[in-house]
């Protein structure tokens, strides 16, 4: 985890191809600061295309485990801060500290498992401390399932008449978290209530 502030939701947009094992993402972060952040850190592995920090780009870089965020200006302690992160990667190629914990299967993905999941699909302050909201969608070829945390909001197909076809699953989780309880899991699933 990381220190300066405390994140209040996770909005996590991902699609994913279990073929390639491809991620590609864009997560945004309502956090407030608890002290001046001139910069500050993410837990987080994937390969990062761009940060933008309440509205403006921010400068970037990344550890094996860290991304660390310069926003364009100094966010006051106390104040709201919107972080948003857009990525891609493999993230069954990439082991960070010793730790590999991202699941291929037959037909999909399991990425659950404490203590670190987070940081292989989505940037977060991965403490325990610092729970938070979710708001987690995850599209998938038509013909696959993705399940997370919380409750079902909505499962919506796109281009349903082409071979392409895509459904996005929209999961809410409204009693706050730490980010190494949240999961997706992606496959040939059979759903009950």
């Amino acid at each position: 985890g990381n220190g300066g502030y405390d994140v209040d939701h996770y909005g996590i947009r991902v699609s994913y191809a279990p073929k390639t094992d491809r991620l590609a993402g864009r997560t945004r972060i309502d956090a407030t600061a608890t002290q001046d952040l001139s910069r500050f850190n993410l837990d987080f592995v994937l390969p990062v295309r761009s940060v933008v920090v309440n509205g403006q780009d921010a400068t970037f870089t990344q550890g094996q485990h860290e991304l660390v965020v310069t926003p364009e200006q100094t966010v006051a302690s106390g104040a709201p801060m919107t972080v948003d992160v857009t990525y891609a990667g493999v993230p069954s190629t990439i082991r960070s500290e010793g730790v590999k914990p991202w699941i291929r299967t037959d037909d999909g993905v399991a990425a659950v498992g404490e203590p670190e999941i987070a940081a292989w699909w989505y940037p977060a302050n991965d403490h325990p401390r610092d729970k938070a909201t979710y708001d987690v969608r995850v599209t998938v070829a038509e013909d696959l399932e993705a399940v997370g945390n919380g409750i079902l909001v909505s499962r919506h197909t796109h281009a349903k008449h082409t071979r392409h076809a895509t459904r996005t699953w929209h999961w809410r989780e409204a009693d706050p978290m730490a980010p190494h309880a949240s999961f997706v899991v992606v496959g040939q699933l059979d759903l009950t209530r």
